[in-house]
C-alpha cells in the first residue's frame, strides 16, 4: 500500500516487511461509509488501515474457501457488513460470523465474483465473471 502525503508528496510504502501483513499482494482497497479504510489481499485476508498500520486482520475460514481462492474486491455496507468478491464466490461478514455464497447459492457460471458495489440502501450488486454473461448482474 502506498500512502502519499498531500502536502509534501512523500510516499510511504506499507508491505509485509514493515507491517503486520502476512502477504504483500493488496488486491483491493475501499473506504467504508464511516470513513474507515479497508484492504483485501489476494490470499483472502482483510484488514483496516489506520494510517500507519493494519488492524483487525482477518483470514475468513469458511466452507467453500480454499487455499487457491483469490480475492478480487472488498466493499463495506452502510450497516458495517464486510463483503468480499472472490474466485469461488462471495463472502459476507456480519459481526464475527462469515457467510459464504458459492455456486450452489449464486448459480453455475455466476459465482466467480469480480466486482461488488453497495448502494446507500445496502443493496449488494455482484458483477460475475462469465464468458457467457459478461455483463450480468446479481443482487443480494
Amino acid at each position: 500500500l502506498v500512502v502519499v502525503n498531500k502536502t509534501t508528496l512523500e510516499k510511504t510504502i506499507y508491505n509485509k516487511s514493515n507491517s503486520n501483513l502476512n502477504f504483500n499482494h493488496i488486491q483491493a482497497i475501499t473506504q467504508a461509509p464511516n470513513g474507515d479504510i479497508w484492504i483485501g489481499t489476494y490470499d483472502v485476508s482483510v484488514a483496516r488501515f489506520d494510517g500507519s498500520s493494519f488492524t483487525d486482520i482477518q483470514y475468513p475460514s469458511v466452507v467453500g474457501i480454499g487455499q487457491f481462492t483469490k480475492l478480487y474486491d472488498i466493499e463495506i455496507a452502510p450497516n458495517g457488513d464486510v463483503w468480499l468478491a472472490t474466485s469461488d464466490g462471495v463472502l459476507q461478514q456480519q459481526g464475527a460470523v462469515w457467510t459464504f455464497y458459492g455456486e450452489n447459492e449464486i448459480g453455475p457460471g455466476f459465482f466467480e465474483a469480480w466486482d461488488l458495489e453497495i448502494n446507500a440502501a445496502g443493496d449488494v450488486n455482484l458483477s460475475p465473471f462469465s464468458f457467457f454473461n459478461l455483463f450480468s448482474q446479481i443482487s443480494f
